[in-house]
Parts: C-alpha cells; structure tokens; sequence
C-alpha cells in the first residue's frame, strides 16, 4: 500500500519504523513530514497516526492520498 508517496507494508508499531519519520541530527530524535513535528524515534504511534493507518488498511487501496482539512 501506497499512502502520499510511501511505501507500507503494514501498520508502524512506534514513530522510528514509520516511512514518514526522517531522523534527524541525532539517534533518537527525528522529524514526522505527515503532521509537521518534532518526534522521538521509539514514541508510540499517536492515535491519530494510528486511526489513519487503520482506515487505511481496511479500505485495501493500493495508493491513497491523504489530504489535511
């Protein structure tokens, strides 16, 4: 599945292993492009990452857009 350009294979289990996560200078700290902030790589996925990622899988589209209201 396809979500904006990156590529799942399934749904992240913290920040650090999601394809929207950029590492940043440091080992632990990184930079989430989906929401604009700041994040530490071993955060558990927010809920809203998470009801995203969710809906996502279940509607089974190969690419999908998402798009902030």
């Amino acid at each position: 599945m396809t979500i904006n350009g990156k590529k799942f294979h399934e749904m992240p289990c913290m920040c650090g292993v999601c394809p929207f996560f950029l590492v940043g200078g440091n080992d632990t700290m990184g930079y989430c492009t989906a929401f604009d902030k700041h994040k530490s790589r071993y955060s558990n996925v927010p809920r809203r990452c998470r009801d995203l990622f969710t809906r996502a899988f279940e509607l089974g589209r190969d690419d999908l857009v998402i798009v902030m209201k």
